[in-house]
């Protein structure tokens, strides 16, 4: 899988698929020809998925134009454009004769498909997909409730145009004479909670020349797809349903959609949006303003540190996307898997966290760039509109009637995003973040395995795993010389970042601290302050010594600081948190709603809550403690939002008037009860370092006879060829097992390879540089003898067609040695390039990379070499006899 952000690739994970050739190709094909009359890069690519003569019919694309007027035309002029075409076609339809023209560029061969109705000898089957489908593969894998009678149901997005096609078996065949009809019904039974977004049924009955169909769903909930070709008829299920994907997996379509929703959001009232767009209509202003309110109280914070949390955040998301959706239907709210951008940084930036600000999601192309100063968003984006100004909404704000936490005073009313902390007001900030206090996948593992009650979650999903996305990002700001005071104090900071200072002490400690000592009354505001009050004049102040006469307070808030600091280092710690007027970013606080950025985070927090319900994960799901420890709330023993039969704290959501556990029933991913799903549950990037978040996130054709799961048109393909020809070289087998991520720490393990020594083979590896796919005679066009003990290993064993090594000689061996991507050890050069050992280079793979050999070594292997290394000299350390070679 690739993650894109628009405008360019960030961290490439998992695999890519191959170019053909040198990426750019042009066929030509006559209608009625047979795929012999191909040319032969293009059956030297199909050949390579899979595609053979036998096995193309298998999916008939019409790539003319649909006027079918012209004798010629391409892809572009029909429903599919912007698709990529899948590799296997072998009867062309249209009219005999006629000549079709097929214009392909890029990276990506093929057409990735949902399977909704598998051919049969008697009757075709139906696939769809769209240009996410066709990117990804299906939607929504993992939810039980689309399988029915044991198969797999298709998923189709409203809004999104969809292309349905006719999947034959190689007996039924489609050519000029023949006709598709296709009907497309929504079914008149739906489940109880089953929104519809217009008052048409629809029942659409096409008849094409095409074995496809282009559709677009306007409404949500199950449909019936017939398709009905010479006589044979086949119905299927399908679900529409919005899907809700990564954010960098947005195209730019659906990206320019979401912003510009969002603007009318931020500059249309309620009154007027209610008027324009209709009920289901929230302004921005409001719905941030709602959070503060709520977060903000004094009495106690109904949204956050008790139960409240999971169903507060995530209510409030789907709220916002509704409105959303009022404006533009075909609008759905993404989430930020941030765990990715974490990752990323720790690899390729040596952690250096204010790479953080140059996150594509923090750029003027998305939410607003805000500059490294001031914290304040880029004129001329809609988001530096945003007026943090008391509205009609307004109950709590701070000193200077902002939308603010009230235990902060800046005195800006504009969005502010610091990103990191220790500055004076207007400098840039100087104490960031390191891995260990970040939402690393390491966290995230942790987090979703040691979760088994409800509750549980609850506390470790708002801590880490999500915490410190809000208090970077937010950061602070007005604490000038704030390392220094620090070391004065007797603390150390040693490494660039002075990412010591980002716990405790340092911003952590005063993030923590602030909000809990202003509801037990010790950290105190003016009443108001007029906006040209400078900040020093309407500071928030504490006094220590106070803070110390109260026992329970102490207790509460600093007893980790107490055991390790001792109550002097205590006392100099809370001493310097009086003495500094710090202010912070919205996103740290009560008001963080106010930051666009804010909103796509949650959406993250619900994935990893559907897949361990998914996955059966909870023990117990009750809500008898439904409070906190960490939830400050000295005067009352109650705290409304956090109970079970509270009334959900944001109001109605979809039209339902919910209790926060019927709320939690509601988004039960058991359940078709939500008008959206979540396209996948995978997590690649941390399966790579060696983390199981799922439970099983890939499927084996072994597993497809179980859940007709069939991941792209390519397993369908081989598929159906193991069924004709057992014998066929290269197929794909049934496996022992699928394959799954790599086995993290809580996660399930692999039995052990070195029970029984005596059982252990030998290994031989063998490297070959400068060979081509067509120098394999059981891949080659031309050579089909020329390798045949190559043929016979691919023929008896496993081939890997979609794990590709390294273009040049160092990286290839410095990625088998270490089972590591190039760029996580400092083979990737800024030119893009890979860099190779020379004679004269004096580097080598870092020593602290443990290769092949030496993970051997201590399974009782002995290991040699032969050959050219090429990964090391001018060092003996570097010899392969001192990495682990005998």
């Amino acid at each position: 899988r690739r993650s894109r952000w628009p405008g360019g690739t960030m961290a490439t994970y998992g695999s890519l698929e191959p170019n053909v050739e040198s990426g750019d190709w042009n066929e030509t094909f006559q209608t009625g020809t047979s795929t012999n009359e191909l040319e032969q890069p293009r059956r030297r690519w199909s050949k390579a998925l899979g595609y053979t003569a036998a096995s193309v019919g298998l999916l008939c694309l019409g790539l003319y134009s649909s006027s079918h007027g012209a004798s010629t035309g391409t892809v572009a002029d029909t429903a599919l454009a912007g698709i990529d075409v899948a590799a296997g076609v072998s009867t062309a339809v249209g009219p005999p004769g006629a000549t079709y023209s097929v214009n392909k560029t890029g990276s990506v061969p093929g057409m990735r498909f949902a399977i909704a109705e598998v051919p049969t000898s008697s009757a075709p089957g139906i696939a769809l997909t769209n240009k996410y489908i066709s990117r990804y593969g299906p939607s929504g894998v993992g939810y039980s409730w689309l399988k029915e009678s044991g198969s797999q149901a298709a998923v189709a997005e409203p809004f999104k145009e969809t292309v349905f096609v006719a999947l034959l078996d190689g007996v039924t065949s489609i050519d000029g004479d023949k006709t598709c009809t296709w009907t497309v019904s929504r079914d008149l039974q739906q489940h109880k909670f089953e929104l519809s977004l217009t008052d048409n049924n629809v029942n659409v009955t096409t008849s094409t020349a095409l074995p496809t169909l282009s559709h677009n769903f306007t409404n949500l909930g199950k449909h019936t797809v017939t398709l009905e070709v010479d006589g044979a008829v086949v119905s299927t299920r399908v679900w529409v349903r919005y899907v809700r994907r990564e954010i960098r997996d947005l195209d730019r379509e659906d990206q320019a959609a979401l912003i510009n929703a969002m603007g009318v959001l931020v500059r249309t009232n309620d009154a007027d949006g209610v008027d324009k767009y209709g009920d289901d209509y929230q302004s921005y202003s409001r719905l941030a303003t709602t959070h503060n309110n709520f977060a903000g109280d004094r009495v106690c914070d109904h949204l956050h540190d008790g139960m409240g949390f999971v169903p507060g955040h995530i209510s409030v998301s789907r709220i916002l996307e509704k409105s959303l959706q009022s404006v533009d239907p075909s609008v759905v709210w993404p989430y930020w898997e941030y765990t990715i951008d974490v990752e990323d940084i720790i690899a390729n930036h040596n952690g250096d966290f204010w790479k953080w600000r140059d996150l594509p999601l923090f750029s003027d192309d998305w939410f607003g760039k805000s500059d490294e100063k001031t914290g304040f968003m880029s004129a001329g984006t809609v988001f530096a509109e945003i007026d943090l100004t008391r509205n009609d909404y307004t109950v709590h704000t701070n000193s200077y009637g902002l939308i603010r936490a009230p235990w902060n005073n800046l005195n800006v009313s504009r969005v502010a995003r610091f990103i990191g902390a220790g500055s004076a007001f207007g400098e840039e900030p100087v104490i960031a973040v390191d891995e260990d206090q970040m939402c690393t996948c390491e966290i995230l593992n942790w987090t979703l395995w040691d979760s088994d009650t409800l509750g549980t979650f609850n506390g470790a999903a708002a801590g880490q795993a999500h915490g410190p996305i809000h208090m970077f990002t937010g950061g602070q700001s007005n604490t000038p010389d704030l390392v220094d005071k620090l070391k004065d104090l007797g603390y150390n900071a040693d490494d660039t970042y002075n990412n010591q200072f980002w716990g405790s002490p340092g911003a952590t400690f005063y993030f923590a601290s602030i909000k809990s000592l202003w509801r037990y009354g010790l950290w105190e505001c003016p009443d108001t302050c007029s906006h040209d009050t400078p900040m020093e004049e309407c500071a928030c102040t504490c006094d220590v010594d106070e803070i110390f006469k109260h026992d329970d307070v102490m207790e509460a808030l600093f007893s980790d600081e107490l055991s390790m600091e001792g109550t002097n280092g205590t006392y100099n710690l809370i001493k310097l948190l009086c003495e500094t007027n710090v202010v912070q970013g919205d996103h740290a606080t009560a008001g963080s709603a106010s930051d666009p950025t804010f909103w796509p985070v949650h959406g993250t927090v619900e994935r990893w809550l559907q897949l361990l319900r998914l996955e059966d994960r909870f023990t117990n799901e009750d809500w008898t403690t439904p409070l906190f420890t960490s939830n400050v709330h000295p005067t009352t023993d109650h705290c409304y939002g956090h109970n079970a039969n509270d009334t959900l704290i944001f109001g109605l959501v979809d039209g339902n008037n919910f209790t926060n556990l019927e709320y939690y029933n509601y988004i039960t991913p058991d359940q078709p009860y939500t008008p959206y799903i979540y396209d996948h549950f995978r997590w690649e990037h941390c399966g790579a370092l060696g983390y199981s978040i799922s439970q099983q996130h890939t499927y084996s054709l072994s597993q497809l006879g179980d859940t007709d799961l069939y991941e792209g048109l390519g397993l369908q393909a081989a598929k159906t060829l193991l069924s004709q020809d057992p014998t066929r070289e290269g197929d794909v087998g049934p496996a022992e097992s699928g394959p799954t991520e790599s086995t993290g720490e809580g996660g399930p393990t692999a039995p052990d390879a070195t029970d029984d020594d005596t059982t252990q083979p030998n290994i031989v590896m063998v490297t070959l540089d400068d060979v081509g796919m067509n120098d394999l005679g059981y891949l080659s066009t031309d050579l089909s003898g020329a390798t045949p003990n190559i043929d016979m290993l691919a023929k008896r064993g496993v081939t890997l067609t979609r794990y590709y090594g390294q273009e040049s000689c160092t990286p290839a061996r410095a990625t088998l040695m270490t089972g590591k991507f190039t760029y996580r050890f400092g083979f990737a050069s800024t030119r893009g390039t890979f860099d190779e050992i020379s004679a004269f280079s004096n580097y080598s793979i870092p020593t602290a990379n443990k290769l092949l050999p030496e993970h051997m070594e201590a399974l009782g292997y002995t290991s040699y070499g032969a050959g050219k290394w090429n990964l090391g000299h001018c060092n003996d350390a570097y010899l392969p006899t001192s990495r682990g070679f005998d």
